[in-house]
């Protein structure tokens, strides 16, 4: 595309819709080129603006992939969250949300691609430190969903201990089932999530 070209089309377009082009071509690139071997050429071209655009809504290549990013959480999460919001009991509303983080994670085309070649960029972010930000994440955007079946005060370490259950047994080479399976997603679910979130009966109830 000409530079009279691009100004043009970047004149006739809305700054959202500059700003969500540029987001959707940087997530074309990460699929294509993974995290470390995109650039911000790459991204102008699929978003087919100038770099020069790039920069005034983005101020270098790591603000536009954390962005990319982000907002691919912020769909995750309400995908996931409406996925329960039928579910009349807690291990139908766990059920429901496992299948279908465990779709949206297994098709998702960068993410796997980086976990392929590039490990290293996404790990540190799933153990340790970085984890555990990632689970207490998690554990605030998914509270509302628990706080149906728990006590509010609890929701937040429910939804953090699902979470943590269904990514050990998210891995292809762990996992004896596949977690985009129904059944196999209820079983799990009641055999590690409900007796850990179901309250303790007391020496008095027993």
């Amino acid at each position: 595309m000409s530079s009279s070209a691009v100004a043009v089309e970047e004149r006739a377009s809305r700054p959202a819709d500059i700003d969500a082009r540029i987001l959707d071509g940087a997530m074309v690139c990460l699929s294509r080129h993974g995290v470390v071997k995109t650039t911000l050429d790459d991204i102008a071209r699929e978003a087919g603006c100038s770099r020069a655009t790039v920069y005034r809504y983005f101020p270098n290549r790591a603000a536009v992939v954390e962005a990319t990013v982000r907002r691919d959480i912020d769909w995750v999460t309400d995908l996931v969250t409406a996925s329960a919001e039928h579910a009349t009991t807690l291990e139908d509303a766990v059920t429901a949300m496992f299948v279908t983080a465990a779709k949206a994670i297994v098709t998702h085309t960068a993410l796997q691609r980086a976990l392929d070649l590039e490990p290293e960029v996404v790990l540190p972010g799933l153990s340790f430190e970085g984890g555990d930000r990632m689970f207490a994440e998690i554990g605030g955007r998914f509270a509302p969903v628990f706080a149906r079946f728990v006590p509010a005060e609890r929701a937040p370490r429910a939804a953090e201990w699902s979470a943590r259950v269904l990514l050990a047994y998210l891995h292809p080479d762990r996992a004896p089932f596949a977690m985009t399976d129904d059944d196999a997603a209820r079983a799990l679910v009641r055999r590690h999530v409900i007796p850990a979130l179901s309250p303790t009966p007391t020496a008095s109830a027993r």
